[in-house]
């Protein structure tokens, strides 16, 4: 068996559930009777790339950016988008100017959720993705309210003194 041949029949096997893919591998293994093996392999490894980032055709992708009231923008910023249809949760970290991204995700709606440390988490209207579509979003994070501890006397003893 060659080498070409069991490339062949490794990409096959990925190609189970994809005709396209089958046919594009028949038409190679046609040509690569009259082409050198190097040429064969590279014309190969070019239809799978093409055909690989064709899948991404049926996904779109989300981002955005999450600031304070000042419009400043926070780094380390929690993300969680939801997609309303199936459940199926997408984290996100902000990088260092506050911006996230999510991509391939399928279509359909979705709500997402931004939390920092000392911010309100802020919940964002639905938004729908769309295929090969980006939808922009924006989290304008509030200060957190000033968090009060209230003792309570249980039996005798005052809970959180020690």
């Amino acid at each position: 068996m060659s080498s070409l041949d069991a490339l062949e029949a490794l990409c096959s096997e990925l190609a189970y559930s994809r005709p396209h893919l089958r046919l594009a591998i028949r038409l190679l293994s046609f040509v690569s009777i009259r082409l050198p093996l190097s040429i064969s392999v590279l014309l190969l490894a070019l239809v799978l790339a093409t055909l690989a980032y064709a899948q991404d055709a049926s996904t779109g992708s989300l981002r955005g950016v999450v600031v304070d009231p000042d419009s400043r923008s926070i780094a380390g910023a929690s993300i969680i988008v939801v997609n309303d249809a199936t459940g199926l949760r997408y984290p996100a970290t902000t990088d260092t100017e506050g911006r996230f991204a999510l991509e391939l995700l399928q279509p359909g709606d979705y709500s997402a959720r931004a939390d920092a440390p000392g911010m309100a988490p802020e919940l964002s209207p639905q938004m729908h993705v769309d295929v090969g579509g980006t939808t922009e979003l924006e989290f304008r994070l509030a200060m957190a309210g000033a968090q009060e501890r209230i003792p309570v006397q249980l039996f005798g003893r005052w809970r959180g003194q020690q």
